[in-house]
């Protein structure tokens, strides 16, 4: 049961997270601008996403599959994206928008791939291949 909610969650943030990323993405197309109504969507669709993880972690409730050592890793990755982002933002490698895109993503992306039964499968068939080479 506990996987089906993981995956029915997982699966509509990510559907909420790519209608935001095509609005981005025709909108800069389009009028060469990235709004920053769509950003903030993101980041809040992320920090509800995130909230709901931590709250499941709390409660006991095996849902994802998230440590807090990860969720340590989750701000401290945040921060570092953010304060590269911002630098290139500041020497003028990157115009604003893309800035704060930048910053939403690196918000985001790290939900979107959380599942440690997928890093244990890859590496027990990588060890798998090993011992049969």
């Amino acid at each position: 049961m506990s996987a089906y909610l993981h995956y029915s969650l997982k699966l509509v943030f990510i559907i909420m997270l790519l209608f935001y990323l095509c609005k981005i993405a025709a909108s800069d197309i389009l009028c060469g601008k990235i709004k920053n109504i769509h950003i903030l969507r993101i980041l809040e669709i992320s920090a509800a996403y995130f909230a709901i993880i931590v709250f499941c972690k709390l409660a006991g409730i095996y849902v994802f599959p998230a440590t807090f050592p990860w969720i340590q890793g989750y701000f401290l990755f945040l921060a570092v994206s953010a304060a590269i982002s911002i630098a290139l933002w500041r020497i003028s490698v990157w115009p604003a928008g893309d800035s704060k895109l930048h910053i939403a993503v690196s918000a985001a992306a790290p939900l979107v791939i959380l599942n440690n039964s997928l890093t244990f499968n890859l590496q027990f068939n990588l060890l798998d291949r090993k011992s049969v080479v």
